[in-house]
């Protein structure tokens, strides 16, 4: 929804692996919801794994494509600096001539840009923390019943992911946060 509230209708998903269920699970589902809003995305996906330092030749592609996608979903951070520097060398401005959306929300791999994608922030550092505390409870008590908490991921804007502060407000540390 956050692409095509920016106006974009020529979507496209780009992702590294073919075989990542969770990268293809995340384009599964933003494929459905573009498609419920009668959107059919451009799909750039090889059928086997693409280390990112490899990327070069698929991300060219897509943006060579015509019409080239002015909007595109990547499933994961570690991408984006490779589609970053390709575009750079083809003379295309990334954020301007086409927009992006990740997930994860990891510093290490958007600390070096100047201008970052809109990033759906699926909490990791919260999940990695609470499953360490349900281990620890369930080595000490290990009859409790089992529990289940559904974290609710959110999207961060572009326009707050530049701001030195919001990366500055981030807690990066789960075991000191789990203490």
């Amino acid at each position: 929804d956050y692409l095509l509230s920016k106006g974009h209708r020529n979507l496209a998903f780009f992702n590294n692996d073919g075989t990542a269920v969770n990268h293809m699970e995340r384009g599964e589902t933003f494929k459905r919801v573009l498609n419920q809003q009668d959107v059919e995305p451009q799909w750039f996906v090889p059928p086997h794994e693409v280390k990112p330092f490899e990327l070069a030749p698929q991300i060219k592609a897509m943006l060579e494509t015509t019409p080239r996608p002015t909007g595109v979903f990547v499933p994961a951070d570690f991408m984006i600096p490779p589609i970053y520097m390709v575009m750079s060398t083809m003379g295309l401005a990334f954020g301007r001539d086409v927009e992006f959306v990740t997930c994860n929300l990891q510093p290490n791999f958007m600390g070096g840009l100047n201008v970052r994608p809109a990033n759906i922030d699926i909490l990791p550092l919260r999940v990695g923390a609470l499953a360490a505390e349900r281990l620890i409870e369930r080595i000490d008590n290990p009859n409790l019943p089992r529990k289940i908490e559904r974290l609710r991921p959110r999207l961060v804007d572009a326009d707050e992911l530049t701001h030195t502060e919001f990366w500055d407000s981030m807690s990066f540390n789960p075991i000191f946060d789990a203490c």
